[in-house]
């Protein structure tokens, strides 16, 4: 989510075309909170209020919760060095049945390897 809404990321263009080929983004609580920390280091409070109206006016963003508890305790089953939010979005995609949308090579094997499972 950060490279989609700052230019100057590395992965901008990828991730608006992956934007542009999607109807519907069903992203993480966690992942929200921690896309506008990101973006207020990099960019500021201002960036943050822009980037969450669009978020939270736009029918292409779908932001799921689930129950604390159950995300630390997938967290903790896997077992792993992970960063919390990646678990976030492989929990998420088991839970919603899709795939995730990210270009972090390390979350995409982790995923495929519990996928397959």
């Amino acid at each position: 989510m950060v490279a989609l809404f700052l230019p100057e990321d590395i992965n901008h263009e990828k991730a608006k075309k992956v934007f542009e080929k999607e109807d519907l983004f069903l992203i993480p609580e966690d992942m929200v909170k921690e896309t506008l920390t990101v973006i207020c280091y990099k960019k500021g409070i201002k960036c943050v209020k822009e980037v969450w109206k669009l978020i939270s006016n736009s029918d292409v963003f779908e932001i799921i919760t689930e129950e604390y508890k159950k995300l630390v305790s997938f967290y903790i089953s896997l077992n792993r060095k992970i960063s919390y939010f990646d678990t976030c979005v492989i929990y998420f995609t088991f839970l919603n049945d899709c795939e995730p949308c990210s270009f972090d090579k390390k979350l995409l094997s982790l995923w495929k390897g519990l996928r397959n499972q």
